[in-house]
């Protein structure tokens, strides 16, 4: 079982380092839930980008930040709720409007910020595996 306490330990240790535009949108939060399932549920989507700009046009595409992730997530077998190492969106100031987290606990969430890991409380859409 995942604890919230293993959230935060896998989030410091891949959530630190240099910004990257390759991965900024879902890769750091990503990278924390692989290290914790043992999968990366963004496979299949990593490298589609390298730029801002190729970034909001890969979210765009998809329909917006919510529908990009469900889109990528569900047909995985993921399904909505949050728990403890649940990925989901949560409010963003940036162009995106949104951006990829890792559940610590309901209503507290860890995203790479381009200074580095934030943890933020807020409300947010997720998915569990």
């Amino acid at each position: 079982m995942v604890t919230p306490d293993h959230v935060v330990a896998a989030a410091v240790a891949h959530m630190a380092g240099p910004w990257s535009w390759r991965e900024a949108c879902y890769g750091p939060a990503c990278d924390a839930f692989a290290a914790l399932y043992g999968f990366d549920p963004m496979a299949s989507v990593r490298g589609r980008f390298s730029t801002e700009r190729g970034a909001l046009l890969f979210v765009k595409r998809r329909g917006g930040m919510v529908r990009c992730v469900a889109g990528i997530l569900e047909p995985q077998g993921f399904v909505q709720g949050q728990s403890p190492g649940a990925l989901g969106v949560v409010s963003s100031t940036d162009s995106f409007g949104g951006a990829v987290a890792i559940c610590v606990q309901p209503g507290t969430w860890a995203r790479r910020a381009q200074h580095g890991l934030a943890v933020v409380n807020c409300e947010g859409i997720a998915w569990r595996f």
